[in-house]
Parts: C-alpha cells; structure tokens; sequence
C-alpha cells in the first residue's frame, strides 16, 4: 500500500496510467471477484492462484526493493508491456474478449498468425511469441489417448520466434502426439535470437529428428549438415 502511494504523488503520477499499474489493479479486482465465487471450479482455483502470485510480486516483493532497482524494473517492464496496449495487439491479447484459443487446435482446427515480422517488427515477435508460448503449455498439459488428434507448430523464419523454452518442449512433444517443424535461414540465426552457446545450439538442434538442408552460403552451417550426415 506504502508503495503504491508514494507512486500515486508527485513525478511518478504519468505511471499510473502505464500498463504496469493497470495489471496491479486489475490483480486485486480478479481476486476479490474470484474470492465471492462459493463454489470454485478447477480454472477457477488455477487462475485465482495466477492473479494472487502477481499481486503478491507487485505488493510485497517489489516493494523491498531499493528505489533504483525499482525504478529500471518499472521502466523495463513497462517499456515491454505497453506494446500490447497498441492497436491491433490490444485488440487481440488485452480487450478481456477471447474467441480463440490454443486448444482448438485439437479438434483439428489450424490457427495461422497472420503477424509479418518485417511489417509489424518487435509487435509481430511478441504477439506470436506469446500464443506460441500459450499453446505449447496447453500441448504439454493434456493427457493424450489414442484417439486424440496430432497437433502441428509450423513456423517460417523461426529464428525470430523461438525462445528458451523451445528445447524442453522438442524434447517432450512426440510423447504429447505435436509436430514442430521450424524453417530458418542458418543456425546462427537461432544463436543470435536465442543467445545460445553452442552446446545448448546443439541441443536444441538434436531435438529434431529429420533434417532437410538447401543450398546455403553459410559455414557453420554448412559444416554442421557434413558432420550430421557424417561427411
């Protein structure tokens, strides 16, 4: 409360209406409306947990932290999340309207990101980065049975779209019956964007089972496709 005071005066007043501030608020009014709720169901529970975790980061640790330290994080962060109060990103990720989800997808249906990154730029990275990120969770969340559908993540120019998190989920995706299929122009693409070495490179890389290569100018990349085939 201390915290949120000492924001709400003087230099800091153009804050409050940064996206930042708003997820603070918008903490608490989940939580309260979720609180009045006699009979929780399972989503319920699971997303009042969520909302509990950001208040409690915003609230309590955030505000143990020396003023610059603060100040970079408020800056840094804000800096970030406002892109999605943009037109066009607002009104896919922050209007509280949903009508597309990622497990849709496994009922056969294809959801295609229609996002160019060489039109929208860093825009286009975050929004599909964000509902890749959404959908490869939902793919590992879900106890597959024989009759359930096989599920796809195809991506062109995947260099400006994988993340950390990518590896793990090669790592699990056959057991979860997913297909990735990830075209990039050259392996030092993945490193620049994912700031691998390259153990982790080739970890990543390891991950997928068939491999096509076209012709190509690029050494380390060149040299990587000889010594998979084994020269």
């Amino acid at each position: 409360k201390e915290d949120w005071e000492s924001y709400n005066k003087g230099d800091n007043q153009d804050l409050m209406d940064r996206y930042f501030f708003k997820i603070f608020v918008k903490a608490g009014d989940k939580i309260a409306q979720t609180r009045s709720i006699s009979q929780k169901n399972d989503e319920q529970i699971r997303m009042l947990r969520g909302w509990k975790i950001i208040s409690n980061y915003f609230q309590v640790r955030l505000s143990q932290y020396d003023i610059k330290t603060k100040a970079t994080f408020v800056q840094m962060f804000s800096g970030m999340a406002n892109k999605l109060m943009e037109d066009g990103i607002r009104e896919a990720f922050a209007t509280g309207k949903t009508n597309i989800t990622p497990e849709m997808t496994f009922e056969g249906k294809i959801i295609i990101l229609n996002i160019p990154y060489l039109e929208e730029g860093d825009n286009a990275r975050i929004c599909q980065v964000i509902f890749k990120y959404c959908w490869q969770k939902e793919v590992e969340r879900r106890i597959t049975t024989p009759s359930d559908k096989f599920v796809f993540l195809y991506c062109d120019e995947a260099q400006y779209f994988v993340t950390r998190n990518d590896p793990q989920f090669l790592s699990t995706a056959r057991s979860a019956k997913a297909c990735v299929c990830y075209m990039t122009q050259n392996i030092n693409g993945l490193s620049r964007y994912l700031g691998f070495n390259k153990m982790n490179l080739n970890s990543f890389l390891g991950n997928f089972q068939t491999n096509i290569f076209h012709q190509n100018g690029d050494y380390d990349t060149n040299e990587y496709a000889s010594k998979l085939i084994g020269k």
